[in-house]
C-alpha cells in the first residue's frame, strides 16, 4: 500500500450501482469479468493521479490524495474510462484533516465522503463544498443542500459536469429555486398555507392570483418549511414551458428521475411536489393531467359561490383566466377513499390582484 498523505487530504469513495442487479444479468463468471474491468480502469486513474488506495470492499474502493485537484482528475478519468462497460459506479469526494494512524484514517471526514458517495448515482461525481473549494474545477454544477444520513446539518453538494442524473438520494431531497431574496413580511399567509397542507387527507392545494402578486415566492417558501416533513422529498416541477396537457407527467417524472411508469415509481413513497404553471389559459388542462397522481374518484361537492370543478379529481379553477399558479401536490399512498372536498379561501392581497389558495382533501389513506 502507497504511503498515506497527512494533513489537509481529499477522499475519493466509489462504489458500484446495482451489482446484485448486474450479478443476475450476466451471471457469475460475466459480472466477474466486467467488475474486474472495471477496477482495473479505477486502479489506472488513481495511480495516474498519485492516488493512495486506503481499502477496497467488494466493488467499492477507498482512496486518498494529497491534491484535491489530483482527486477530481482521478475520478474524470476513471469515469470516462467505464463509460464504454457495463459497470456504473458513483463516486464522493471530501477533504477534511483526519487522524492518520497505523490502521488508517480515523475521523467524520472519512464519513462524510462515504455519505456523499452513497447519495448519487451511476457516472456520477459528487463533491462537498471543502473539495470544491480547493479543486479549482469550473464544470461544477451546484445541487443545493443535502441532509446527508447520519449528519446533523445540510450539506451543499456539486456535481462534475452537466450530465442529468435521478435526485440525489440525500434524507431531505429537494430542488427547490433558490431565492434572491429572504421571504419577509407574508408570514400570515405562508402559516395559513402550511396549515392547511398539513391537515389530514389534504391530496392538492393551488394558489392562483394576479401576475407579481408572489404565489411562486409563497409557494416555494412553503414547500420549504415542510422538507423535512416529507420522507422522499419535496420536488419543484417548472411547467412554465409546458403548453401540451399530456406533457404534464412527462415533466413530472423526469424531475423525479421516474421511468415510463410514474405511478410505480411514486408507489408507497411519501413526498411533495411543487408544481409551477405559465401564466395562459390552460391552467386547468394542465391541472386534470396533474391530478392522475391524486385519487379519480372524487364525488366533489360544490360550495355556494366556488368555481366549477374541473374534471371529476374535484380540483377547482379560477373564475379569472390567464393567471399562472402555484399547485402543492401532496403524495402518499395511492389506494384513497372515494371522497372529497373542496375549500376556497383568501390567503394575500396586494396592489397586483388578490392570491387566493383552493384545496382538494380526501379522507384518510387506507393502507
Amino acid at each position: 500500500m502507497r504511503r498515506l498523505p497527512a494533513g489537509s487530504v481529499t477522499f475519493l469513495f466509489t462504489d458500484v450501482e446495482g451489482s446484485t442487479r448486474l450479478l443476475h444479468e450476466l451471471g457469475a463468471e460475466g459480472y466477474a469479468r466486467s467488475l474486474a474491468a472495471s477496477r482495473r480502469a479505477l486502479r489506472e486513474a488513481f495511480a495516474a493521479n498519485r492516488g493512495a488506495e486506503v481499502d477496497t470492499q467488494g466493488d467499492a474502493f477507498f482512496v486518498a490524495f494529497a491534491d484535491a485537484r489530483d482527486a477530481l482528475a482521478a475520478a474524470a478519468e476513471a469515469q470516462e474510462a467505464l463509460r464504454a462497460g457495463e459497470v456504473r459506479v458513483r463516486m464522493g469526494l471530501h477533504t477534511g484533516e483526519p487522524l492518520l494512524t497505523r490502521e488508517g484514517y480515523v475521523g467524520v471526514d472519512v464519513h462524510k465522503a462515504a455519505r456523499i458517495c452513497s447519495a448519487g448515482h451511476g457516472g456520477q461525481i459528487l463533491l462537498s463544498e471543502q473539495t470544491k473549494a480547493l479543486a479549482g474545477a469550473t464544470e461544477l454544477r451546484p445541487l443545493g443542500l443535502h441532509r446527508l444520513k447520519d449528519l446533523t446539518a445540510p450539506e451543499p453538494l456539486y456535481q462534475l459536469g452537466g450530465a442529468e442524473f435521478p435526485p440525489l438520494k440525500s434524507l431531505n431531497q429537494s430542488n427547490l429555486p433558490g431565492q434572491p431574496t429572504p421571504f419577509v413580511g407574508r408570514e400570515r399567509e405562508l402559516a395559513e398555507v402550511l396549515e392547511v397542507l398539513r391537515r389530514e387527507g389534504i391530496r392538492l392545494l393551488t394558489l392562483t392570483g394576479a401576475g407579481g402578486s408572489g404565489k411562486t415566492r409563497l409557494a416555494v417558501q412553503a414547500a420549504a418549511e415542510l422538507v423535512e416533513e416529507w420522507e422522499h422529498g419535496v420536488w419543484w416541477v417548472g411547467l412554465q414551458a409546458v403548453r401540451d396537457p399530456d406533457s404534464v407527467l412527462p415533466a413530472i417524472a423526469s424531475t423525479l428521475g421516474a421511468g415510463a411508469d410514474l405511478g410505480a415509481h411514486i408507489a408507497d413513497r411519501r413526498m411533495l411536489l411543487l408544481l409551477e404553471s405559465r401564466a395562459g389559459g390552460r391552467g386547468g388542462a394542465r391541472a386534470r393531467r396533474a391530478a392522475r397522481l391524486v385519487p379519480t374518484a372524487h364525488a366533489a361537492r360544490d360550495e355556494p359561490g366556488a368555481p366549477a370543478p374541473v374534471g371529476g379529481a374535484g380540483i377547482r379553477r379560477s373564475s379569472a383566466r390567464g393567471r399562472g399558479g402555484g399547485r402543492l401536490l401532496p403524495l402518499a399512498r395511492r389506494r384513497f377513499a372515494a371522497t372529497s372536498r373542496t375549500t376556497e379561501q383568501p390567503f394575500a392581497r396586494s396592489a397586483a390582484g388578490s392570491t387566493s389558495s383552493r384545496s382538494d382533501s380526501s379522507s384518510r389513506p387506507r393502507v
